[in-house]
C-alpha cells in the first residue's frame, strides 16, 4: 500500500516521491486519500492567500498553485476530450480527433470556458479564508473519487495507461473510494459544514455518470483522456456546490 500511495503522489501531482511505476492502477481507491492530502497542502496555503489579498488576486494565486501542484496532465485529458467531442463524424473520427496530439477549437474552447468557471468559483470561495481551505481540500477528494468512478464503470475503447486503470479498478475499489471521501470529510461535522461536504461528493458522484454517459454516446467508452477530464469535473462541481450554498449564507 505504501508503493501505491508514492505511486500515486507521482501520478497524480507534481510532488518528487521518486516513485515512477503504476502500483496504485491495482488501488485505485486511494486516489481519495491522496486527493485528501493535495487538497490540504492547496487549501492551507490558499488560507494565506485570502487573509492577505483581495478576492480576485487569491482566485488566481490559488489557481496556480493548483496546477503547480497536481499539474496539468488531468486538463489536458479535459482538452483532448474536448476535441472529440465538437469533432463532426462517428465515433471512430471523435476518438481520432481526441487522440491526435495538436490541440483543436474544441479543446481550446473547453479548457478556457473552465478555467473562467473555475477562476469565478475561486474567487467566490475567497470571500472567507476558511471556507477556501476547506472547499479546495474537499474539491480535490471528489476530483480523485470521481476518477475512481471513471474507471469502475467506464469500458476502455483503447489500449494504454488508461485501459491498465479501467482494467484494475473493481466495484470494490469503488464502494472504498465512497467509504474514504465521506470519512475524510467527518471532521467538517465540528465545523458545521458537513452537509456541504456530503452534497460536494453527491454533485461529483453524478457528474461522473454524466461524464460516462457523454463519453459512452461520443466515443463508445472511455480512454486516459476521460479518466483525466473526470478530475477537472469533479473539482469544479464539488466547488461549486460548496461555493455557492455557503455564500448564500455568508
Amino acid at each position: 500500500m505504501l508503493k501505491a500511495l508514492r505511486s500515486g503522489i507521482s501520478l497524480l501531482s507534481r510532488i518528487p516521491v521518486g516513485m515512477e511505476d503504476l502500483n496504485i492502477s491495482k488501488e485505485t481507491y486511494l486516489f481519495v486519500p491522496i486527493g485528501g492530502f493535495l487538497g490540504l497542502i492547496i487549501g492551507i496555503i490558499s488560507y494565506f492567500f485570502v487573509l492577505v489579498f483581495p478576492p480576485e488576486l487569491s482566485a488566481f494565486l490559488i489557481l496556480v498553485v493548483i496546477y503547480w501542484v497536481c499539474g496539468f496532465n488531468h486538463l489536458d485529458g479535459l482538452a483532448d476530450m474536448g476535441d472529440g467531442i465538437m469533432a463532426q463524424g462517428n465515433k471512430e473520427r471523435k476518438i481520432s480527433a481526441m487522440k491526435d496530439v495538436r490541440l483543436g477549437v474544441g479543446g481550446i474552447g473547453t479548457v478556457v470556458l473552465y478555467l473562467i468557471g473555475l477562476y469565478a468559483v475561486l474567487v467566490l470561495i475567497s470571500a472567507n479564508a476558511s471556507l477556501s481551505m476547506i472547499a479546495i481540500l474537499v474539491g480535490e477528494i471528489c476530483a480523485k473519487h470521481s476518477m475512481v468512478m471513471m474507471c469502475a464503470l467506464g469500458k476502455p475503447i483503447s489500449q494504454g495507461m488508461g485501459a491498465l486503470f479501467l482494467k484494475n479498478t473493481t466495484k470494490k475499489h469503488l464502494l472504498l473510494s465512497f467509504i474514504f471521501s465521506f470519512f475524510l470529510i467527518i471532521p467538517l461535522y465540528s465545523l458545521g459544514m458537513i452537509i456541504l461536504g456530503i452534497l460536494a461528493i453527491v454533485s461529483s458522484t453524478l457528474g461522473s455518470i454524466s461524464l460516462l454517459y457523454i463519453a459512452e454516446k461520443n466515443f463508445g467508452g472511455v480512454n486516459g483522456d476521460i479518466i483525466g477530464a473526470s478530475n477537472e469535473v469533479g473539482r469544479i462541481l464539488a466547488l461549486i456546490v460548496i461555493g455557492g450554498i455557503a455564500c448564500m449564507h455568508l
